[in-house]
């Protein structure tokens, strides 16, 4: 079952923000890039109670959800590695702020729990046939259209992705 204490809004503690004590040139740099909108506009819409059928109710409460999402996401999008992905979520502030992970001292999570969240979805959706990534996918574009604001060209990728995505080399296609 998704933490039930892991709001959206879980790392705001203005004083021990790294973006929030950055130079301004800094935070509009952050701002102006596609940081911006990922973090403003579609970190908060993720719904984690999609991804309850991963976890159970019982034992220890799991890593954030929304924050392993929003990695698979910015891997997918940005076409990087694992190893690229998590140097770059602990030196970037621009992925830290687009992961709302910019007072965090260290990941919040490891690189085998990210690859078993990602297991675990394609074990889910093997199993069912449901795939909840793309199920959160678009429920993120469709409450982004919502809000009347278009969609940034960037993120609308996102509407087709589906939990194969994911793996490429399981998935390849001659």
């Amino acid at each position: 079952m998704a933490r039930k204490d892991n709001s959206n809004s879980y790392q705001f503690n203005f004083f021990e923000d790294h973006f929030q004590h950055s130079y301004p040139v800094i935070q509009n740099a952050v701002l102006s890039s596609w940081a911006g909108p990922f973090g403003d506009r579609l970190f908060p819409l993720i719904d984690e109670s999609i991804f309850d059928p991963l976890y159970s109710s019982h034992g220890r409460t799991s890593s954030p959800i929304n924050v392993l999402f929003g990695a698979c996401l910015l891997q997918y999008l940005l076409s990087i590695s694992e190893d690229e992905l998590f140097l770059r979520i602990m030196t970037d502030l621009t992925f830290q702020y687009a992961l709302h992970t910019t007072t965090n001292e260290a990941l919040p999570f490891s690189k085998t729990t990210f690859r078993r969240f990602k297991t675990r979805l394609l074990t889910h959706y093997n199993s069912t046939n449901n795939d909840l990534f793309r199920s959160c996918c678009r429920d993120v574009i469709k409450k982004m259209k919502a809000d009347g604001e278009p969609v940034p060209r960037m993120l609308k990728r996102i509407n087709r992705l589906t939990v194969k995505d994911l793996f490429p080399l399981l998935f390849k296609t001659e």
